[in-house]
């Protein structure tokens, strides 16, 4: 059920540390930037393990992996919506 999976998922705000900024080639605003959005690799790896990587204690998601969820989700939401409009005649 793509839509369990997808609930299950955080979406969160955080800021990357000055290393990690450094070791990208500096902040651009762009790619790479202090304050980001993601999600938190551990809940990730939990629900969807095939999308995250482990190297040298870091993990990293595979965020192209999890569209194919989303429009899963979506769809059945969608599906969801339909049965609930022939419900009410809509």
């Amino acid at each position: 059920n793509a839509l369990d999976k997808v609930n299950a998922i955080s979406g969160v705000e955080f800021d990357w540390n000055d290393d990690y900024i450094q070791e990208k080639g500096g902040e651009d605003n762009y790619f790479v930037r202090k304050h980001d959005v993601g999600v938190i690799a551990q809940e990730i790896e939990n629900i969807l393990p095939e999308l995250v990587e482990t190297s040298s204690n870091k993990k990293s998601v595979n965020y192209s992996g999890i569209i194919a969820f989303l429009i899963n989700a979506v769809k059945e939401l969608s599906a969801e919506v339909d049965a609930l409009k022939a419900k009410v005649g809509a």
